[in-house]
């Protein structure tokens, strides 16, 4: 048999494709390498502000055999060596060469201005994500429930809308922003007809960034919130609402123009830590130097940072009191609105009746973006509670019923959730702080929107957190979530699940350690 000729080449050939050879070993080696110098990463804060997977357990049964790959894929895609530098440059390449995020959680608008989607802000914005009808009618019952409940105790309630920075820039956008239909703020004004139990500061901040420069804007270009500049917007609308209000017209008013501001090389909110876009993404926007009117003073005894709790008195002792519920927007705001306060208690959180009673305010404030409502408001007030008896009592489709001996084993799959069925009730007890028990996936099948009544009983005063998946978001986060709020003792209560593209399973932990006793759950689909 005739031999085959040797390789056609001189040695530069054979040294190209020698070196392409090395350096391919190199490249798919060097996270290995890099993982067996440095050692396997333990449980971490990860720049993306999420912790890292752990490394599961080994499977002992078929369903955690069968879940393993995947809990395993995620441990190994965190752990992985060299993560943060090839994330760096990968995601540098997509924003310089392509122009795209390199996530699915934001968008690159004009300028390279980002835009979150976590929250399906653009679905909602444009009108494809509207509310449903019980959807609507559990925040108007909410928020007047909480307008009687303060009123009774003596003091005004407001509820203040901010807007989703993709309302507020519409033109930076890189997707058509053409409205489809009402936004769910919209319904929710609509659907209030007026009342001025909700003060809508959409127009506000519109005004605010017509008045943007180049290095000045009302919205931080890289993050979500409101810079300082918006933020005084917002307070001066805010506060002339509330003056206009029976018995707070002695409430310190606010110009903009009372406000000064400085630069000092202040990145604030700005997402290019956890896109590993350092050094790319890079914003300088002004903060407050100071405002005229009443000097306010932080008590630092009674504020508790680590919980976001600020509590300030003015040098006006003539002014009224106020205690404001907020979301990460308030953080900017609490400043504002110290200083227009004889006393203020600012807090991130929902709203609170047992703080109410303790504060005893002359006004209280709740403020959110309004991407709170693509979730249904936080319920711990009775009139919330014989709302949600109606919806469920309306849905007759029954889904899934409850057996405690049958389902004990699913509520305990995930892990760190130990059960006993003790004849009459299912015990469960959370041995791991962010253990999640699971329903059956019938409780709520995908795509369903259902209503799911739990008769639970609890052995002291805790928030029961619901947790659930969408086709756009596969992993459980907090904007996935539902939270009530129970007291000791045996408690119905509703969760009510009408979100577009959802998916189960059902998960649900306690946010504090009590002991927990379930005696049924019933799901039925939503009419």
């Amino acid at each position: 048999m005739k031999s085959l000729p040797p390789p056609v080449g001189d040695w530069r050939t054979r040294l190209c494709a020698g070196l392409t050879v090395c350096l391919f070993a190199a490249a798919i080696t060097a996270p290995l390498a890099a993982w067996l110098i440095g050692g396997v990463p333990e449980d971490r804060l990860l720049p993306e502000e999420r912790n890292s997977a752990p490394l599961p357990a080994p499977p002992r049964d078929w369903d955690s055999f069968s879940a393993y790959p995947r809990a395993f894929e995620t441990w190994h895609g965190d752990a992985l060596g060299l993560r943060e530098t090839l994330l760096r440059w990968r995601n540098r390449s997509f924003v310089a060469v392509l122009g795209v995020s390199p996530t699915p959680a934001a968008y690159i608008g004009r300028d390279d201005w980002l835009f979150l989607s976590t929250g399906r802000e653009y679905e909602t914005q444009r009108g494809a994500a509207p509310a449903s009808r019980f959807e609507i009618e559990a925040w108007v019952t909410a928020l007047r429930a909480r307008q009687r409940f303060c009123r009774a105790r003596g003091a005004e309630y407001v509820f203040a809308l901010v807007p989703d920075k993709t309302w507020v820039y519409p033109a930076r956008h890189p997707l058509d922003l053409t409205p489809l239909g009402p936004t769910r703020a919209d319904q929710l004004v609509a659907a209030l007809g007026g009342d001025p139990v909700l003060v809508d500061l959409r127009a506000s901040q519109r005004r605010a960034a017509a008045a943007d420069t180049a290095d000045d804007h009302a919205y931080f270009p890289y993050g979500s919130h409101w810079t300082d500049r918006g933020t005084a917007v917002a307070m001066e609308e805010l506060l002339n609402a509330l003056r206009a209000r029976p018995g707070l017209a002695h409430l310190a008013p606010l110009a903009f123009e009372d406000v000064t501001f400085h630069r000092i090389g202040f990145s604030g909110d700005n997402w290019a830590g956890r896109l590993y876009l350092e050094g790319v993404m890079e914003q300088d926007e002004r903060l407050v130097q100071q405002i005229r009117g009443p000097l306010a003073t932080l008590d630092a005894a009674r504020s508790n940072i680590a919980i976001n709790k600020y509590v300030a008195d003015s040098d006006d002792p003539t002014l009224p009191r106020i205690l404001a519920f907020h979301d990460s927007f308030g953080l900017a705001a609490h400043k504002f609105l110290a200083r227009s306060a004889s006393h203020s208690v600012c807090l991130w959180d929902f709203f609170r009746p047992e703080l109410v009673d303790e504060v005893a305010p002359d006004v209280v404030i709740e403020l959110y973006v309004e991407r709170v409502l693509s979730r249904l408001p936080f319920e711990n007030l009775p009139e919330q509670g014989e709302f949600g008896r109606r919806v469920f009592a309306d849905a007759t489709e029954a889904l899934y019923v409850f057996d405690a001996a049958r389902d004990a084993k699913t509520l305990s799959r995930r892990g760190g959730v130990e059960t006993e069925f003790d004849g009459e009730a299912l015990a469960i007890r959370w041995t791991q702080p962010i253990a999640l028990a699971e329903l059956p996936s019938a409780a709520l099948p995908d795509g369903a929107q259902v209503s799911v009544r739990l008769d639970i009983e609890l052995s002291g005063p805790t928030e029961v957190n619901f947790h659930f998946l969408t086709d756009e978001t596969r992993t459980y986060t907090r904007a996935n979530s539902i939270t009530r709020a129970l007291p000791a003792g045996r408690s119905e209560i509703f969760v009510h699940l009408a979100v577009p593209n959802i998916r189960g399973p059902l998960l649900f932990r306690l946010t504090r350690k009590a002991e927990c006793r379930l005696h049924a759950v019933e799901s039925r689909r939503l009419r």
